[in-house]
């Protein structure tokens, strides 16, 4: 009888139409070159590499890029962004029984860097200065003004596109300096320089 029990066991062991116990595998999903950040400038692409651990043979690896209808296999890809916008990368697994071992997500943002009108505006009103400037959107500004000597003058950081310099500015040169910050880091570097007339 024990033998009989023995073969049962074995022949039972060898069959794929049973169920099995594998531990639920964890996924990683990695960015590799070119970019190795998750905000990325429109037009870019990125390489995508999952990592499954323990690694299990026989499954069937799928990438989806914003519920893609079609996603399409494989441990790595590509893929290129042309337009702004928030992107879901997800990589699942699926075993020979068609069930979704686990799966991992990836947020990419993808933005453009900002776009400013390259002139600064400068205005007298009652003894102060103000300069003025334009950005697309809503970012920060980083505002440095400078004299002839290089000597810092004023440095702020603002979220409007004017600035009221309350005193007289250097009587025969000085320097602007802003830097527009949108809100996923990228910048644009606005300059410029006037003289006394």
């Amino acid at each position: 009888m024990p033998v009989l029990l023995l073969l049962f066991l074995f022949l039972a062991s060898c069959s794929d139409n049973l169920t099995y116990n594998e531990a639920t595998p964890h996924i990683s999903i990695e960015i590799v070159s070119p970019h190795s950040d998750t905000v990325i400038l429109a037009g870019d692409s990125i390489a995508f590499e999952a990592n499954i651990k323990p690694s299990h043979s026989g499954v069937k690896t799928y990438w989806s890029i914003n519920s893609r209808p079609n996603p399409y296999p494989g441990w790595k890809t590509t893929e290129c962004f042309s337009s702004t916008g928030i992107y879901n990368a997800k990589f699942y697994a699926v075993d020979k029984f068609d069930d979704t071992l686990s799966s991992s997500n990836l947020t990419i943002n993808v933005s453009t860097i900002p776009v400013c009108n390259r002139s600064i505006g400068l205005e007298f009103s009652y003894g102060s200065s103000i300069f003025t400037w334009h950005c697309d959107s809503i970012y920060t500004y980083r505002f440095l003004l400078r004299d002839k000597k290089g000597s810092i003058l004023k440095d702020s950081t603002l979220r409007e596109s004017s600035l009221q310099f309350g005193k007289a500015l250097p009587s025969d040169y000085w320097e602007i300096s802003i830097t527009a910050t949108n809100s996923f880091g990228f910048k644009t570097e606005l300059d410029s320089a006037w003289s006394a007339p």
